[in-house]
Formats: C-alpha cells, sequence, structure tokens
C-alpha cells in the first residue's frame, strides 16, 4: 500500500509538471514535447530473478497487465535490473504505471526523462579567440608544463565527437565509443548543434585544448537535435564503469522541477569515477540535473565570463553548485568544418574545462579517487567576490592552483632539473636549464655527471625547491634564493621582470615573506613561494622595522578568505588574519639563535570578545600557560593563569627536562575589577593536591571593589562532592 502511495504523489508532480512548465522551460521546449518526459518509453526495475521477457511471453505466472505494451528491451546494468518499456498507445501512460507499481514482479516504475544539452547558437570564429587559455585566465602556457606521465581517458557523454575534426582526430578510442541511440559503434556526432564536438576540443583538443593528454570515449546519447533519454545516459555510465574510464563529462540537464530522476542518480553514485556536471542556462537557483545531485562523484559547474562576473544565463546555489568555469562566448570546434570553429556559451562550455583540470591531476596520479579530484578542483578554485555565493567556493576553476596544491602535498613536482646531491654548504643541480634555474648564468643544460654546484656565500642552506621554471633556496637564517625565470619578477627583488636575472642573486627580500591565501603555513613552507612564482606580478614588497612582508595588490586582495600575512626575522613569527579586512587572529611565536622555541601567543577577535592564549617555555618544555578574556571594551572577563614546574630526570643514559603543573589561577572580573579568584595547586606530579585525608581542595577568594572581602578553603571528596569548608 505505501509503494501505491508513494508513486501517485511522486506521479502527480510529474503531471503537474506537465500540464504547467516554468517559463524557462516552455521557452525550450523539447521536440516532441515540451513537458520534459519521453511518453513512448517508460523503465521498469525488478528483482534480480525476475525476467520481464519471461513473463510477457506466459512462460511463468504474472499479474503485469501487458495489454498495451509494444516492447522490452533489457539495459543490461551492472546494478540494477532494469527493462526500458515502450507502450503502443501513450495516452494511458498514468494508469499503465499504476497498475504495473502494484505487480508483486516489479520493484519501481520510472518516467524516462529526456536530457538537452542547451547552448547559444554559433558564430564562426578563428583559434586566435581562445581568449580563455591566456595568462589572465587559465594560462595555458603555464598548465602545459604540468602534465604528467599519464594520458588519460575521458568519457563525452553527448551528442557524439566528430572524427575528422583537426582538433579530436586521432584522439577518439573508437573501440570503447558506442552510440547509445542507434545501438551501433559509430558515435560520429551528426548533431545540428555539433555539441560533443564542440565539449571534446575544449577538453583536450589537439591545438586549442586544455588538457591534451586526454584521449576521447564517445558516448553518444544524445540525437541529432541535442535530446536524449534516461535509459541511454545510464548505459553509457554503466558501461564507462566497464570500461574503466575515470572521467565523464556531462553538459547536458534537466530542469530540476520535473523530480529526481532516481535511476540515473543510483547509476551516478554507483560509478566509480567523477562526473562533472553542467548547472545548466536558465538563471535558475537551483541546478539543473544530474548536476543538482548531492553525490560525492559529481562536480556541478556554473559560468562565468571573461570579466568573471556571473553569466546572464548561469544557474547559482550557494550549497548546490560547487565551482564555476568560463562559458560565455568560448571559441572551439565546428563540428561540421573539420579545420573551423564556433563560439558557443552555456554552462557545456564551463563544465569541460573543469574536465580538463581533474583529467591533469590524473596525468600525474591515476589512482586519484573521485573525492580527491574533487577535493583538488574545488580547494584551488580562485576566490572572486564577484560571485560570492553563486557555488560553493565563490570561486572560479583554476587548474594551475589545484595541481601546485596536489604537489605540495604530495610531493611531486614538474621540474626537469634535478638534485644530484645536497647539504646545508651546497646544492649539486643537473638536467635542463631553458630557463636559467640551473643559476649558472646561461641557458646550457648539465649532464648527472657534470652538474653545477650552488653555494651562497656565508649561509647555510635549510630547505630547497623545484619548480619548473626555477630553483628556490630559503637559508636557516630566512633568506630566499632564486635562480631561473624571471617573466613575474620572481628573481628581481623590486618585483620588476628583467632578463638579466638569472643567477642566484641577493636574497629576493632579507627575510621570507608572505601572504598565504589558504591556511597556516610554516616558515620554510614550499607553498608560500609557488604563490610568489605564480603571483609575483601582483607582489608588493614592504619594509617594517626588522621585519619583511610582502603583500598582494587589490587585485588579489580576496584571493583567499581569511588572508593571513606572515611576518618573520630570525627569532620571531608573526601571522595575522584578516577576514573582510579586519583583523581575525594573531599568531606568534619567538624563539632563541638556536631557533629553540620560547613563547606562543594566540589572539583571536571577535565582535564582542578578545581571546589572548600565551604559553611560555623552558628547557623545551612548557612554563606557563596563561589565557585572558576581555569583553569588546577591554575590559578583562577572566583570566586562567597555569604555572608548571620542571625536573630533570634521567631518560635512555642522559637528562631531559619535564613539566609538572604547579598552581591554576583562575580569576574572574567585574566592570574590570577582580570579584573573584580560584586557586588550585598540585603536588611534585603534577597531580591535584589533597589534605591529609586525601580530599582534594581549591580556595576561593572573593573581591568587592578590587579589594579582598573573603577567603575560604573547600575540601572535596574523590567524586568531587563538597566536604568541608572553613
Amino acid at each position: 500500500m505505501k509503494k501505491i502511495i508513494v508513486f501517485f504523489v511522486s506521479l502527480f508532480l510529474i503531471i503537474s509538471n506537465l500540464i504547467h512548465p516554468t517559463n524557462a522551460e516552455a521557452e525550450q521546449p523539447h521536440p516532441s514535447t515540451s513537458t520534459g518526459l519521453n511518453f513512448e518509453n517508460i523503465l521498469i526495475e525488478v528483482p534480480d530473478e525476475v525476467s520481464l521477457e519471461d513473463h510477457k511471453a506466459g512462460k511463468v505466472p504474472t499479474d503485469i497487465d501487458f495489454s498495451n505494451v509494444k516492447k522490452i528491451v533489457p539495459l543490461n546494468l551492472t546494478f540494477k535490473r532494469v527493462y526500458e518499456v515502450t507502450l503502443k498507445d501513450n495516452s494511458h501512460i498514468k494508469s499503465d504505471m499504476a497498475s504495473m507499481v502494484q505487480s508483486q514482479y516489479i520493484n519501481k516504475v520510472h518516467p524516462n526523462f529526456i536530457y538537452t544539452s542547451a547552448a547559444t547558437p554559433a558564430n564562426a570564429c578563428t583559434i586566435n579567440q581562445t581568449w580563455h587559455l591566456g595568462a589572465n585566465y587559465l594560462n595555458y602556457n603555464y598548465i602545459s608544463e604540468l602534465y604528467g606521465a599519464y594520458r588519460v581517458l575521458v568519457g563525452v557523454v553527448d551528442t557524439g565527437i566528430s572524427t575528422t575534426h583537426v582538433e579530436t582526430k586521432g584522439r577518439i578510442n573508437t573501440a570503447k565509443s558506442y552510440n547509445f541511440v542507434s545501438n551501433t559503434a559509430n558515435a560520429n556526432d551528426d548533431a545540428t548543434s555539433g555539441h560533443g564536438t564542440h565539449v571534446a576540443s575544449i577538453i583536450g583538443g589537439s591545438k586549442m585544448g586544455l588538457n591534451r593528454k586526454v584521449d576521447f570515449v564517445a558516448y553518444k546519447v544524445l540525437d541529432k537535435s541535442g535530446n536524449g533519454s534516461t535509459s541511454n545516459i545510464v548505459r553509457a555510465i554503466n558501461q564507462a564503469t566497464k570500461d574503466g574510464v575515470p572521467i565523464l563529462n556531462m553538459s547536458l540537464g534537466m530542469p530540476a522541477s520535473y523530480g529526481i530522476d532516481a535511476l540515473l542518480y543510483a547509476a551516478i553514485k554507483n560509478y566509480p569515477g567523477l562526473v562533472v556536471a553542467a548547472s545548466g542556462n536558465s538563471a535558475l537557483t537551483v541546478a539543473d540535473y544530474p548536476a543538482g545531485f548531492d553525490l560525492r562523484n559529481i562536480i556541478s559547474v556554473n559560468s562565468v565570463d571573461n570579466q568573471r562576473a556571473l553569466s546572464w544565463f548561469a544557474h547559482k546555489n550557494a550549497t548546490q553548485i560547487d565551482i564555476a568555469g568560463y562559458g560565455t562566448d568560448i571559441c572551439a570546434a565546428d563540428a561540421h568544418n573539420d579545420n573551423g570553429y564556433v563560439v558557443k556559451s552555456g554552462s557545456s562550455m564551463a563544465t569541460p574545462m573543469v574536465t580538463a583540470g581533474a583529467a591533469m591531476l590524473l596525468t600525474q596520479n591515476p589512482n586519484l579517487s573521485p573525492a580527491q579530484l574533487k577535493g583538488y578542483i574545488l580547494d584551488g578554485n580562485d576566490y572572486d567576490s564577484k560571485i560570492k555565493g553563486t557555488n560553493v567556493t565563490s570561486g572560479v576553476l583554476d587548474i594551475v592552483d589545484s595541481m601546485e596544491i596536489f604537489q605540495e602535498k604530495t610531493g611531486i613536482t614538474n621540474a626537469m632539473h634535478f638534485v644530484s646531491s645536497s647539504d646545508s654548504n651546497q646544492l649539486v643541480l643537473y638536467g635542463l636549464n631553458d630557463f636559467g634555474q640551473l643559476g649558472t648564468g646561461d641557458f646550457n643544460a648539465r649532464t648527472q655527471a657534470n652538474p653545477i654546484t650552488i653555494k651562497i656565500p656565508g649561509e647555510q642552506i635549510a630547505k630547497y625547491f623545484l619548480t619548473r621554471r626555477n630553483t628556490f633556496i630559503i637559508t636557516k637564517s630566512g633568506k630566499v634564493y632564486v635562480a631561473g625565470d624571471n617573466s613575474v619578477g620572481q628573481v628581481n627583488n623590486s618585483g620588476g621582470k628583467s632578463s638579466s636575472f638569472r643567477r642566484f642573486q641577493s636574497p629576493i627580500a632579507d627575510k621570507i615573506i608572505d601572504i598565504d591565501f589558504r591556511n597556516t603555513v610554516d616558515v620554510f613552507d614550499e607553498m608560500s613561494i609557488r604563490y610568489i612564482i605564480k603571483r609575483g606580478q601582483n607582489a608588493k614588497w614592504v619594509r617594517v622595522g626588522e621585519k619583511t612582508v610582502v603583500y598582494r595588490s587589490t587585485k588579489l586582495a580576496t584571493y583567499r578568505d581569511p588572508v593571513v600575512v606572515i611576518y618573520t626575522n630570525n627569532i620571531n613569527t608573526d601571522r595575522i588574519y584578516y577576514v573582510n579586512g579586519k583583523k581575525y587572529n594573531v599568531q606568534s611565536k619567538k624563539f632563541d639563535n638556536s631557533g629553540v622555541l620560547l613563547q606562543e601567543t594566540y589572539t583571536t577577535y571577535r565582535k564582542d570578545a578578545i581571546t589572548t592564549q600565551q604559553i611560555k617555555y623552558k628547557n623545551g618544555q612548557i612554563l606557563s600557560n596563561v589565557k585572558e578574556v576581555k569583553n569588546g571594551a577591554g575590559k578583562m572577563v577572566e583570566r586562567n593563569a597555569l604555572t608548571y614546574q620542571q625536573k630533570k630526570s634521567i631518560s635512555a643514559n642522559r637528562y631531559v627536562w619535564r613539566s609538572y603543573k604547579l598552581k591554576q589561577v583562575i580569576t574572574n572580573y567585574k566592570n574590570g575589577q577582580r570579584s573573584k579568584e580560584t586557586v588550585y595547586q598540585y603536588n611534585n606530579a603534577g597531580q591535584l593536591r589533597t589534605n591529609k585525608n586525601g580530599k582534594a581542595y581549591r580556595r576561593i577568594r572573593t573581591y568587592v571593589n578590587g579589594k579582598q572581602r573573603t577567603s575560604q578553603t573547600r575540601n572535596y571528596t574523590s567524586k568531587g562532592k563538597l566536604a568541608k569548608a572553613s
């Protein structure tokens, strides 16, 4: 009975949308109907042991009414037993579906939804109009240096892909490609729009693609008009699983108002790879399906223009859509002209850019999981306040940053020069020197048998880092030396560009300096260096007494939120976090001349309170821990001070220092004056002190106008109950 009720509620919602489509949907009707449903077909889900063919043929007893069934085709899915059922007369679909769902042999009856690949009409363009590849956008010249060793298969679930266009010719895996519309091996793009070819060339076209180390698997699920059914898409996903294709691009969708496509949801959930899906082109506040499915292996994409503003057609949703790609006026392959290009706009164009980025990560490590791929893509987003709240990240795809995050976490770099040996006095390098990265003052490569030895006079090497174009050396005194490319001012400490800076010059700053928009970093953190490499043209250098700070220009001030400013000299490191331009958190550390930590201070700023915690160390062990809370006016509210005693002990035949709690004093304040003080004392073992009866105690003093009024000692049992007061 419950199954029948649920079915009729779902059917009512579907039929309601059939009669009253939204304006956005009414503007783009499907070829046979404006309902978003394929009325000739329904999808029937049955238990594994049930064969609808046997039921229809009368080979087994049945309670299913087949009188209006024209044809039954099994979808042959690996995760469910589903049949596509064509009706003779679809005018009775409501009663037919209601009748079938009551059968004991049928689990569910699904509508066979229609999906479409909407994009604006195409206009001719030239390959020189691929603005999204430029240095101010996705920066293909830099991306091309980040390729790993592996080629990657990408499934394009679309209208097919041209086998003869200059961008895709020879790049299609025809053995795995399939046409699910005609059930043939010919997955060539025959659509009027040429949508699939345009999408594929954005991903990895031979001349203008973002990732040219991909090979395509064409899963043709959309017909000449650009429309296709749930059944075809589900079969394509099922085939991709069998084929071992790790990424599927789905620049297609169906309005969410038609209801959840449960079968497609299940298919994507069971797919072991990553699905990158277009969120829609109707300027709605909810994503189309499948982009709107809440699944860990889907990246949902909306679109921005060349000003990084939300495209006029783009959907927006701060919890459902993950990230934006460039989708306005994108020049890519014309399926109807083997050497031609056309401009299209749509989330369909933004989506393949994200797909290309995910595939870039797989060129470095083909074993990354869908969750890892999604994490790197989203973490690498380029935040922009203009699209704040329009997607989860409030950011735009940044493939370079995603790759750099991956490299930082895994230790993989794309350098073409190498370290033969190193110690604190020297770094021995060999390999390519096409940007002067070996620091020789020329561009001549060195073999492993004839390396170059780098020494920094008067300095000891603490850490080094190699990138494709540069070598960075960080000394123990905190200075940074660079050799190699200076196209964004990496080598010249004035921030200017100069081809003469090819050797290791004087340090780029007296001390290490950084703004990190991602998270807290250590003093010698490679991530800091990567930001200087990539964003050097926007860096400014400012001296503050003995400290130095690098901060970004206004253009990049919102690149990460919160912003972290790091100051450091030989003995101090300060990190200051800002949110919305206001100080949010300060972290400070002090060291002695040998690098031993002496003190840590943490201050948190809120609208109504300022909290400061100061921890002091001696002999490498904690000496005191004091936490103070002030109200918004700066008056003290509470102070919690914990002091320690230090003792020497023998461990592994040597003396070591250990800290033990000695005393804790909690002081409460009223109107800025002390009102109550509670004192706890500890024994030599750092345990709460007890009286002769073994009962713990505390001393409480109360104050009026800052002067002591009462004092009493409270004894407690081991269970915490009050035993005696004096």
